[in-house]
C-alpha cells in the first residue's frame, strides 16, 4: 500500500514540476523583451463581441477594424483594437523550454484591458483581455479573448499582425 502512495506522490510531483516548467518563464522577473518584438504591429482584423439580448441570451456581432499595438522594451503594451484602447496591458513569455519543445501553448501573451467601445454596436465599454501569440518573422499568429472569469474566456478575434 506504502509504494501505491509512493508513486502517486512521485507522479503528482513529476507532474507539478512539469507544469511549472511550462510556465516558469512567465513569471520571471528578469525577461528581456526580444529586440525583434519591439516596435509597432497593426493588420486590419475581423471582430467579434458579444452582447446581450432582452432575453439575456448572448449575440455576437462582427465587425472588421485595425489592431494596432506597440510593444516597448518594459513589456507595456499600447494600442488600439478599433476604437477601445488596450490600458495597463503587459507582455509576458507563455510557455518555458518544455512546452516550445512540445509546442504547448504560445511564446507570448499580452493581458490587460481593452477600454471603449471596439465598434459602434459593441455595448461593453471595458473587457478583460488575454491575447497569446507567436511571431514569426514579421507577422504575429494569435487570438484575442475576453476574459469574464477563470472560466469565461471567449474568442473575439484570430489576428495576424505585421511588424510597421
Amino acid at each position: 500500500m506504502n509504494n501505491i502512495f509512493s508513486r502517486i506522490s512521485r507522479n503528482l510531483f513529476i507532474q507539478l514540476v512539469l507544469a511549472g516548467t511550462i510556465f516558469s518563464s512567465a513569471i520571471a522577473d528578469d525577461w528581456i523583451v526580444p529586440q525583434q518584438l519591439i516596435g509597432t504591429w497593426s493588420a486590419r482584423q475581423q471582430v467579434t463581441v458579444r452582447m446581450k439580448d432582452a432575453n439575456d441570451d448572448y449575440l455576437f456581432i462582427k465587425d472588421t477594424v485595425t489592431i494596432a499595438i506597440t510593444i516597448n522594451d518594459n513589456r507595456t503594451v499600447e494600442g488600439t483594437c478599433g476604437g477601445a484602447a488596450f490600458q495597463g496591458c503587459m507582455l509576458a513569455e507563455n510557455r518555458g523550454w518544455f512546452g516550445r519543445f512540445f509546442n504547448l501553448a504560445t511564446d507570448y501573451i499580452i493581458t490587460g484591458k481593452l477600454v471603449g467601445k471596439i465598434f459602434e454596436k459593441d455595448t461593453l465599454t471595458e473587457k478583460t483581455i488575454s491575447a497569446p501569440f507567436n511571431v514569426t518573422g514579421t507577422t504575429t499568429a494569435g487570438s484575442l479573448f475576453q476574459k469574464e472569469s477563470w472560466f469565461g474566456i471567449y474568442p473575439m478575434a484570430d489576428f495576424g499582425l505585421e511588424k510597421k
